[in-house]
């Protein structure tokens, strides 16, 4: 949940916003007052999609109770249905869902479920049949025995498999589990990544999976927030090729290059056949717990099944930072790169921005804005607070996105879609 730890003049070169009236907010109903925290998945097809997102009861205190909202669009997003609601028993207080579509026609939700009252948190899945648009009872995936807590759950299925990743917290250090399930029933845990004194935080996990590629991969950010650490935080990845069963230690491989000052920011990935695409942020600013740190760079890591890595740059427009990239592929091979930009903290003339790179290009185009103004807040949780994530798919020829939308304490999912290639 990231808990622990205006666009500017100079940026209003970007062109204006393509279908500027195109914005839909999804996510208004009487089930809660305050949305924020979404994610979008696409069938393989693209016709069938889910947005899914954290729901709050109260205005402004984002660590009260809610639900887990969702709805489905049958027809690509031009309609929604009404929204609706998930819970686990006894975890009034929800964080982080995710959501994932696979080859079968299956929506796959994913969240943390927590209390503030007393019981233990649990990693919990829920099953949405073909065609049913609404999801089944959620199912813990977690061990119903441990005493642990847990944070920022990731998903993906492969091959009639479902992986659902996730930080597990021990006494002095973060460990990494990858829960696996081939009925979304029966469930196996397998640590991933393995909890190490010496790098107390290891979080914000990223898989990713192509149908056509045998490698499941699995990213994350690793080391000591502490900017003066002997240890400071990079990126790790990691693979399978048995599926999710296993994920061996000589896997593991620095995604981030010595020297680069890695913000705590979600980091995210896509697939292009069996070549992974990875999207990451830098700072200069410290890493403050509750405090997303103002991103200078989004690095684009292309990462080979051999594991030879080609690196890209997204900078950010003139006077301007970043916070919260995401990153999808199309049809064509063209990877693109959103991010919420603006000028300051507070900045109330921020925008959602993208850009893209061309299959084969050795550079990413020039950004367009995509809607705004958008608040640009660094404060985790606070009135306002838009969400340390949203979700990106593509389809058809267009991009598409579900993200926090509004001002003051009025925000709610908006869905919109532009043009891939503007």
């Amino acid at each position: 949940m990231l808990a622990t730890l205006g666009l500017s003049a100079a940026c209003g070169s970007d062109p204006a916003p393509d279908l500027p009236n195109a914005r839909q907010l999804i996510s208004l109903s009487s089930l809660s007052t305050w949305e924020s925290e979404a994610w979008l998945a696409a069938s393989p097809e693209g016709r069938v999609l889910v947005a899914a997102w954290t729901g709050r009861d109260t205005v402004g205190d984002w660590s009260l109770g809610g639900p887990i909202g969702y709805t489905f669009s049958s027809d690509g997003g031009a309609t929604w249905k009404p929204p609706a609601a998930m819970a686990f028993p006894d975890r009034e207080t929800p964080f982080n869902v995710k959501v994932a579509a696979d080859a079968r026609g299956d929506f796959w939700a994913v969240w943390l479920a927590r209390s503030m009252l007393g019981p233990k948190d649990a990693i919990v899945v829920a099953r949405s049949r073909p065609d049913a648009l609404s999801f089944e009872a959620p199912i813990e995936v977690t061990s119903p025995t441990s005493t642990g807590d847990y944070d920022l759950p990731a998903i993906v299925s492969h091959r009639g498999a479902v992986l659902a990743a996730y930080t597990v917290f021990h006494e002095s250090c973060m460990a990494t589990e990858v829960a696996r399930s081939m009925d979304g029933l029966t469930w196996t845990r397998a640590t991933a990544g393995p909890c190490e004194p010496a790098t107390p935080v290891r979080n914000l996990n990223a898989i990713c999976a192509s149908e056509t590629s045998d490698r499941v991969w699995l990213a994350n950010a690793a080391g000591d927030p502490d900017g003066d650490s002997a240890s400071p935080l990079r990126v790790e990845l990691r693979h399978s090729d048995d599926h999710g069963l296993t994920w061996p230690a000589s896997s593991l491989q620095i995604i981030s290059a010595p020297g680069q000052r890695v913000a705590f920011d979600p980091i995210v990935c896509t697939m292009q056949g069996d070549d992974l695409w990875i999207a990451y942020g830098l700072t200069d600013g410290a890493i403050q717990p509750g405090l997303f740190a103002k991103l200078t760079s989004i690095q684009v890591v292309r990462v080979a099944p051999a594991g030879t890595v080609t690196r890209f740059e997204v900078p950010n427009p003139s006077g301007a930072f970043a916070m919260h990239p995401q990153i999808t592929s199309d049809a064509t091979g063209t990877v693109h790169v959103l991010s919420h930009v603006g000028a300051r903290d507070d900045d109330p003339a921020g925008a959602l921005r993208s850009t893209h790179l061309p299959q084969g290009a050795s550079q990413f185009e020039a950004g367009r804005s995509l809607d705004g103004p958008m608040r640009f807040n660094e404060q985790w949780g606070e009135e306002g607070f838009l969400g340390d994530y949203y979700g990106v798919a593509t389809a058809g020829g267009s991009i598409m996105a579900a993200y926090g939308f509004g001002a003051g304490t009025d925000i709610h999912i908006a869905f919109q879609k532009w043009s891939a290639m503007p």
